[in-house]
């Protein structure tokens, strides 16, 4: 999509909230569904494959169809998509091509714009304290180190207060225990929905905790904010948003 080439897209996985929703889904990260995906006639296959690797199923098709693949088994941070972002040019085209020069140059707008995004002045007023940045709440999921979204925090000044690798479950004794300053919960919802309010954060709202005493919630809401894509840029500028009244509750 953030390359223009949307209307070539003939197969989907259920979280592409900004591919045209006609588009068959072919799988996720976890399962393809190969017959779907063959009927669609790809030229290229762009998968994340699971942590347990990838599929040889994928892999003897490709070989057999003529398929191009692209593979990235970490897309966890913020470096991990600056890498993705600069290798799909050369994946997609032929190296040299019309088609490559420009999708070249739109990935170097690309990353140009994701810096950007990362890189307040330092006389910007953000909330710079103890935040926890939630993905879910059944069960509660929060996003820990190594995750574009801690990346993103911390290059803004907060705390995560997560300090674990990765997505990381919590019971509520366990976010009391943590008694965050902040909480964000980022939820992926699309467009054509009304946006969410705090009331999403649900019992978390009722914890004593200084986050709540102090009225310090906020809620994230895109639709690619949960998918390690170039969508995270105006997630980035959404985020800084945020941190940015929350600073203000703090005044």
């Amino acid at each position: 999509v953030d390359f223009d080439l949307h209307t070539r897209v003939v197969g989907r996985t259920p979280f592409c909230f900004a591919i045209d929703g006609t588009v068959p889904v072919v799988g996720d990260v976890t399962t393809i569904a190969y017959e779907r995906l063959i009927r669609q006639r790809p030229t290229h296959v762009l998968a994340q494959p699971p942590s347990a690797g990838i599929d040889p199923k994928l892999i003897e098709l490709a070989a057999e169809r003529n398929w191009t693949l692209g593979l990235w088994s970490k897309l966890n941070g913020v470096e991990d998509i600056k890498r993705l972002i600069q290798e799909l040019p050369g994946i997609l085209f032929v190296e040299g091509s019309t088609s490559f020069k420009s999708a070249s140059q739109r990935s170097d707008q690309l990353l140009d714009a994701l810096v950007k995004s990362l890189d307040p002045p330092e006389s910007e007023p953000l909330f710079r304290g103890r935040m926890l940045v939630l993905s879910g709440l059944e069960p509660v999921m929060a996003f820990g180190h190594g995750t574009y979204l801690h990346d993103m925090l911390t290059r803004f000044g907060s705390q995560n207060i997560v300090t674990s690798d990765g997505w990381v479950q919590l019971s509520m004794e366990d976010i009391v225990r943590l008694d965050p300053e902040a909480i964000l919960l980022v939820l992926d919802v699309p467009s054509s929905r009304a946006p969410p309010t705090t009331q999403a954060l649900g019992m978390i709202r009722d914890l004593n905790v200084a986050a709540v005493r102090e009225e310090r919630l906020a809620v994230l809401a895109h639709r690619d904010s949960l998918l390690p894509s170039s969508g995270i840029i105006p997630v980035a500028n959404s985020m800084r948003a945020l941190l940015q009244e929350l600073a203000e509750v703090l005044e």
